[in-house]
């Protein structure tokens, strides 16, 4: 059973078996070194299963899809989750928005950071709040 990772993930150095430490990879955040499987590392066994239950891998085998018990969807409704949690979108409201690219999530003061569809959101919720000028 094999799964790989959709994107980085960091990685517990100390606690690493030495099959994973080698699959590791250094990069500075902060200007300190930290440890992270780069996305498409390959996981095996139950690790695998349990990353793509967690939405932070997709299955590469047909042993490992049947092993998690999940079809295409709802793989890829834990992969979107999980890419929420990962960038503290939490509030419905605003998932709603992310799903909808209006935001592409929040930035250092926790303001939105708008996405492709901002514009044509913010023209229709003026029009349903009856505004006929945006600032």
């Amino acid at each position: 059973m094999r799964a790989q990772y959709t994107r980085k993930q960091y990685a517990d150095y100390d606690s690493c078996t030495p099959e994973q430490r080698l699959k590791t990879v250094v990069e500075f955040e902060r200007g300190k070194p930290v440890h992270v499987f780069p996305a498409g590392t390959i996981v095996e066994g139950d690790e695998a299963i349990l990353r793509v239950k967690t939405g932070v891998a997709i299955p590469l085998d047909d042993e490992c899809k049947a092993a998690c018990g999940l079809n295409d969807n709802q793989i890829s409704a834990l992969q979107l989750q999980n890419e929420m949690a990962s960038k503290g979108i939490n509030d419905k409201g605003d998932q709603e928005l992310y799903k909808a690219q209006v935001i592409l999530g929040y930035d250092d003061k926790l303001n939105y950071i708008p996405g492709p569809n901002w514009e044509a959101y913010q023209k229709a919720k003026a029009e349903s709040e009856g505004v006929d000028d945006i600032a």
